[in-house]
């Protein structure tokens, strides 16, 4: 039914969006205890670059794993409903693009906000 479908729908975009806001805003709550540890790499002779570098990949493998676990649990059931034919290849795609750019935007987020907290607290 259509009605069902689009409540179906409403709420999977709801659920995408609510988790990876919650995402963000946990990483963003550790940035400030996160910013005295990349303190004291530079007092150990870290230069920026290198800390960027750090940064980015904590935050690259923070979202990989979490985009992996979600995809063993969404892709199955994506496959299960396009070999059923209730949904069609083009709409699972979409399905699965729906869910991957919310969290890839908030990765980006959560890098710009790291890095910025990270030498913003630079003495």
């Amino acid at each position: 039914k259509p009605k069902d479908f689009a409540i179906v729908f409403v709420s999977y975009i709801t659920c995408i969006l609510l988790m990876t806001l919650m995402v963000l805003y946990k990483i963003m709550l550790e940035n400030d205890s996160h910013a005295h540890i990349f303190k004291s790499l530079i007092k150990l002779g870290y230069v920026k670059k290198q800390i960027i570098k750090i940064i980015k990949k904590e935050v690259f493998y923070y979202y990989a794993i979490m985009l992996f676990f979600i995809s063993i649990y969404a892709i199955p059931i994506l496959v299960h409903f396009i070999r059923i034919e209730t949904i069609s290849m083009g709409f699972g795609l979409e399905l699965f693009v729906l869910y991957f750019i919310p969290i890839a935007a908030s990765s980006f987020i959560a890098y710009y906000n790291y890095k910025n907290t990270v030498f913003q607290k630079e003495d």
